[in-house]
């Protein structure tokens, strides 16, 4: 309830922002006008910085407490997730659910939920070798929340490395961080690189 006054505030701001025009003008009045305005949106930019600095707040508050809750809790704090229109939300309740640990109902989560956002902070929180799966879906947050989520798990490496085949230079960059978190060798984004590594490297590593 306190985090959804916070919600409407913030895309008050950001509207603000996309309807507030710059533009120079030459009339006196006008710019006058024009001023004033630019002193309001400042004033708003303030009001948001505050309510954010609160946000982060009810935010670790909320995952300090999920953290306590009884396990027979996340079943309840899934439907929850299904039953919300709000993406944010949406994702909040996925944040607690992997602070529960609740890894099954992230599963479960990630392979329901049609929006990208929410799909990825379901799959980040899985922290397992079924993150594999996603490496290859067409939505980049996907993509790179697979990546993040996969950073414990050394079995993923081979696969890692395969997926780096990819035209996207930000994949790939992502990709060698998490190999270097994996195998503690630092190389550059490049897959022909990482391959050959891998065909060195494999049977010591694994």
């Amino acid at each position: 309830e306190r985090i959804e006054p916070l919600i409407g505030s913030a895309e008050r701001a950001r509207q603000a922002a996309l309807d507030f025009d710059d533009a120079p003008s030459f009339d006196l009045r006008e710019e006058q006008v024009r001023e004033r305005q630019r002193e309001l949106f400042a004033a708003r930019i303030r009001q948001l910085e505050a309510r954010a600095l609160e946000a982060e707040r009810v935010h670790q508050a909320l995952m300090d407490g999920f953290a306590f809750l009884k396990p027979e809790a996340a079943a309840h704090l899934a439907g929850e997730v299904e039953r919300q229109g709000s993406w944010i939300l949406k994702c909040e309740l996925l944040e607690g659910l992997a602070a529960m640990g609740a890894r099954d109902l992230l599963r479960e989560a990630a392979g329901r939920e049609p929006e990208p956002v929410v799909k990825a902070t379901a799959i980040e929180g899985m922290l397992d070798e079924s993150a594999v799966a996603y490496l290859a879906e067409s939505q980049w947050q996907v993509r790179l929340a697979a990546l993040q989520a996969l950073r414990r798990s050394r079995g993923a490496a081979g696969a890692v490395i395969r997926a780096m085949q990819r035209p996207d230079g930000r994949f790939r960059k992502a990709a060698a961080k998490t190999l270097e978190a994996l195998t503690c060798t630092e190389l550059p984004p490049d897959a022909g690189l990482w391959r050959d590594w891998w065909e060195a490297n494999r049977e010591d590593f694994l």
